[in-house]
């Protein structure tokens, strides 16, 4: 089963960066931290898209960790999308925070 979270981005940008924290971090920041699940979101792909939902660039990430740091030209679209491949028994995807850097001109 996949799992996505996504942004559109409003209009298509040159994305340079996409940091990404992850549910660990968010334990001590919920009223109910309980609820959140304390493993990694690793592996997972980083997508950026158009409008119509083309990829121009798809980036895998697969080590463990509560933080992730993606840089330099990553792709050109107006989407950015995290997607994850649900394993059996493993908690649904839970994100903190997701920043996006992008620019109209590389």
């Amino acid at each position: 089963e996949d799992e996505w979270w996504e942004v559109d981005l409003g209009q298509a940008w040159h994305v340079r960066g996409v940091e990404i924290w992850g549910p660990v971090r968010a334990q001590g920041l919920l009223q109910y931290p309980q609820t959140v699940s304390a493993g990694r979101i690793a592996p997972f792909s980083v997508l950026i898209s158009n409008a119509e939902g083309q990829v121009d660039a798809t980036h895998v990430v697969s080590h463990t960790s509560d933080y992730y740091s993606l840089g330099g030209l990553l792709g050109h679209g107006s989407r950015v999308r995290i997607l994850r491949r649900r394993a059996a028994g493993t908690p649904p995807l839970a994100l903190l925070e997701v920043q996006v850097w992008a620019e109209d001109d590389w």
